[in-house]
């Protein structure tokens, strides 16, 4: 068999192999659903839990009646030290707007926990805020 065929075969039966393999997929982060409310105001979502980050995902609802809203979150360690925090800026109105918060955990193992809170739009909390263990954990 010639050189140039042998080479081709080769190529056509590594693309086949290649085709064949598995492709890695993306690793699955622990989540949980969190859902804090006050009267007829909520933040409500998912909060992802990776490495040495926590993602929320959430939904924030406020009426006009009711003054501004906003979202507030706290990474802690197991040991209850605190790690971030970050909130959304204030939603005022009647409406359901989707929000996403993104709090850093660099510390071996990440957060731990996460506590979330309404407060209204000058930052006072609203209500009790609501801690939540990451999903994984033993």
């Amino acid at each position: 068999m010639p050189t140039r065929t042998k080479a081709a075969l080769c190529a056509v039966a590594l693309a086949g192999l290649a085709l064949a393999t598995p492709q890695a997929t993306a690793a699955t982060y622990p989540t949980n659903p969190f859902n804090v409310s006050y009267g007829a105001t909520y933040a409500a979502g998912t909060m992802t839990w990776y490495a040495r980050a926590v993602r929320l995902d959430g939904n924030l609802r406020s009426l006009s009646s009711s003054g501004c809203r906003r979202a507030y979150a706290v990474a802690y360690t197991a040991d209850l030290a605190q790690l971030d925090e970050r909130s959304t800026s204030a939603q005022c109105g009647d409406q359901i707007k989707p929000f996403q918060i993104d709090l850093t955990a660099d510390v071996a193992g990440g957060a731990a926990i996460v506590s979330v809170c309404l407060l209204d739009g000058g930052g006072a909390p609203l209500g009790e805020c609501k801690a939540y263990a990451r999903s994984d954990a033993s």
